[in-house]
């Protein structure tokens, strides 16, 4: 997870990355519970789930939502403690999940999941292409493998993982549909490199 920068953007500087982690991991368990209940109390509940199944990131919330179920019956059962932010547990906010927020919420996080998977490795390979003498005069550690994705976009710029992409066979060829007459793969590119430093839908 990006929570250094999910940190940043929200203006809480000043709060401990690992209560950043604890509220967002915890907000990811309640959106499974409600989803859970939301698709439980839709009469037919199997079509609906197949075609939450049928997406990209439906077999991401389905996971999602079968492991948040499983952990509330362990947290019901005494096995496990489990404290929830009174935040995510509010009346309100919980009937919102529960009518439909929640597996919207969940589609969102499962795309980023696995948008920020696939520019992780897009960006390790960056790095590698670089090379360790040219990033140490960067300031960049030996290391790599602690660094998250945040940390690693400060040693490299906006034109070298845009050049690196535009290299690389990751769309598909002949696309039917597109935003619009003029958009072609330099536009696939920007958005995606727009998207990973300034964030989706900005």
């Amino acid at each position: 997870g990006r929570f250094t920068k999910v940190r940043h953007e929200s203006d809480l500087l000043k709060l401990p990355i690992q209560d950043v982690e604890v509220f967002l991991r915890s907000c990811i368990f309640q959106c499974g519970v409600e989803g859970g209940i939301f698709l439980l109390k839709q009469p037919s509940f199997d079509t609906v789930v197949n075609c939450i199944r049928s997406n990209f990131e439906g077999e991401w919330i389905c996971n999602a939502i079968s492991t948040a179920l499983d952990l509330c019956g362990q947290i019901e059962s005494g096995a496990v403690i489990f404290r929830v932010p009174r935040t995510l547990i509010e009346k309100s906010f919980k009937e919102r999940l529960q009518h439909g927020a929640a597996i919207y919420i969940l589609r969102r996080v499962a795309f980023l999941s696995r948008f920020n998977a696939v520019m992780n490795n897009l960006v390790d390979e960056v790095l590698s292409e670089i090379g360790a003498d040219e990033l140490g005069k960067r300031g960049c550690p030996k290391d790599l493998s602690v660094l998250d994705m945040d940390t690693k976009l400060q040693y490299i710029t906006i034109d070298e993982l845009m050049l690196w992409i535009n290299s690389k066979q990751i769309f598909e060829q002949g696309r039917d549909e597109c935003p619009s007459l003029w958009w072609d793969k330099k536009c696939d590119v920007a958005l995606l490199v727009g998207s990973l430093f300034f964030g989706v839908g900005n």
